[in-house]
């Protein structure tokens, strides 16, 4: 079975700095504005084994001090997954998560398709491949609606 790593990550807002004159300390007026999935396909078993141990420490640390006065990130959870199945990446929304079409429902069957296309897009905008590279030491991600023609880009510029 192939093993991936998938974090839930979310983020807040600081609508205390709208307001915020500059003078003294910053109002913290926080309000949680959604999050994002970050899903590392491909890991072998030692690296699988490694997480379990150990956790994702490094990758935690960089996403948590993503942080000033308006927004911050926090790693909300973490686990492993089977690599093949992308369910458990989605968003827990009754739409994309529905096996069968609604016969009850006032919508046509295509009506409910559209609906679940559009969901399913607005989905993928929030979840992110992550890859490593050795040689420059960096967390690379690619929003997957660019899952085509990947755009990967360093995991700093997708967080500040």
């Amino acid at each position: 079975m192939a093993i991936k790593c998938v974090i839930k990550v979310q983020y807040k807002e600081n609508y205390g700095y709208h307001n915020w004159d500059g003078e003294g300390e910053c109002p913290q007026v926080w309000k949680y504005k959604g999050g994002d999935t970050l899903v590392i396909s491909g890991l072998k078993t030692r690296e699988a084994e490694y997480i379990m141990e150990n956790g994702i420490p490094k990758l935690s640390s960089i996403i948590n001090s993503c942080k000033n006065d308006m927004y911050e990130y926090e790693v909300l959870e973490y686990y492993l997954g089977d690599d093949s199945n992308h369910q458990d990446e989605y968003p827990d929304w009754h739409i994309l998560h529905n096996e069968e079409f609604d016969e009850d429902s006032s919508l046509t069957e295509r009506q409910q398709r559209i609906e679940f296309e559009e969901a399913l897009m607005s989905a993928q905008r929030s979840i992110y491949d992550l890859k490593y590279s050795y040689s420059t030491k960096l967390w690379y991600q690619n929003c997957r609606l660019h899952e085509d023609e990947p755009q990967w880009q360093p995991l700093q510029y997708y967080i500040t």
